[in-house]
């Protein structure tokens, strides 16, 4: 089961499943649309794909929040296909490092919270709010 929303950097992605039809018309399996904060992930992608397709498009986001991609010749996509996989291999094959991130204070994350406006953004109410909660495995992917 897909999360519904995703926190990257300052802005919050929504996450929407992506019919089959309009992901095989788009000639894509997953995208990611920056203008509106929306990751799509085709119905086809099930249990590992999906995790794996839902992570590429989220380092898309990351891309373009941290403004990684500019300058990188076709967007990073080529360094995201190969950082994709391996990733989210280690995340799985890793829970202590999950658990590790869950105790630690972050300092990227309280730069965040001093930049964000002050109250609820849309989509905070969806989000988990640990990395626990949004481990794939403990959602039945795995």
């Amino acid at each position: 089961m897909l999360p519904t929303a995703m926190r990257i950097g300052y802005r919050d992605y929504k996450v929407e499943h992506w019919p089959v039809r309009e992901a095989h018309a788009a000639g894509r399996l997953g995208e990611c649309d920056q203008l509106n904060a929306v990751i799509r992930v085709s119905d086809e992608r099930t249990g590992w794909d999906a995790a794996e397709t839902l992570f590429h498009e989220l380092l898309h986001a990351i891309f373009h929040v941290g403004d990684i991609e500019a300058g990188i010749e076709d967007g990073g996509e080529r360094i995201i296909s190969k950082i994709s996989p391996m990733f989210i291999a280690a995340w799985r094959d890793n829970p202590d490092f999950r658990k590790c991130l869950n105790e630690v204070d972050s300092p990227f994350r309280r730069a965040i919270e001093y930049r964000r406006p002050a109250g609820p953004l849309p989509a905070e109410t969806e989000m988990a709010e640990t990395a626990e909660q949004m481990d794939p495995w403990s959602q039945g992917w795995g």
